[in-house]
């Protein structure tokens, strides 16, 4: 499995909050000194968690919001990572979790 230790970095993020972070939750949580080159934005969260097992991805988890121009706002949904069984998630990471 590549980038281990970026999504180990992820794993031990979701375990610490129970009821579930965004992406961009996720990036501000993340040690700077392990997840620094691999995770610059949620698409990359997004791929390393593809596959992940006992993680639930809830689609309209959270709302985004962006400023284009400084007077029009856009909203957009974004995805809830939600860990259902962390044994099965830490199994999937490879048994060491920091």
């Amino acid at each position: 499995m590549r980038k281990i230790q970026a999504r180990r970095a992820i794993v031990d993020v979701l375990i610490a909050h129970p009821n579930g972070l965004t992406g961009q939750e996720i990036i501000t949580k993340l040690d700077p000194k392990v997840s620094r080159n691999s995770i610059s934005d949620t698409r990359h969260i997004s791929n390393l968690m593809r596959g992940a097992k006992g993680v639930t991805r809830i689609k309209n988890g959270g709302v985004g919001v962006m400023l284009t121009d400084g007077i029009t706002v856009h909203k957009y949904k974004v995805l809830l990572y939600k860990v259902t069984d962390e044994s099965e998630l830490i199994r999937w990471i490879g048994g060491k979790v920091r």
